[in-house]
């Protein structure tokens, strides 16, 4: 999967120099790569808070404290 993001990240600066040597301006690409990294960096900081509960699982089942399935009408 780090393989395909690296391609991810070359075609991207690929684009934004062929945007550049096309004219737009160094500014203009800057403030675009701004706004899309943004989302990104802010959905791997998510994905990388939650992605481990095994720790806190532990700690609860040694307290006997385990949940059973949520809901009335859980078989």
């Amino acid at each position: 999967m780090m393989k395909q993001h690296v391609v991810l990240a070359a075609v991207a600066v690929a684009a934004a120099v062929l945007a550049v040597w096309a004219g737009a301006p160094v500014y203009t690409v800057l403030l675009a790569a701004v706004f899309l990294v943004c989302p990104v960096i802010m959905l791997w900081m998510m994905r990388s808070m939650g992605a481990d509960h095994t720790e806190r699982d532990d700690r609860v089942a040694e307290r006997g404290q385990v949940r059973g399935p949520k809901g009335p009408d859980a078989s």
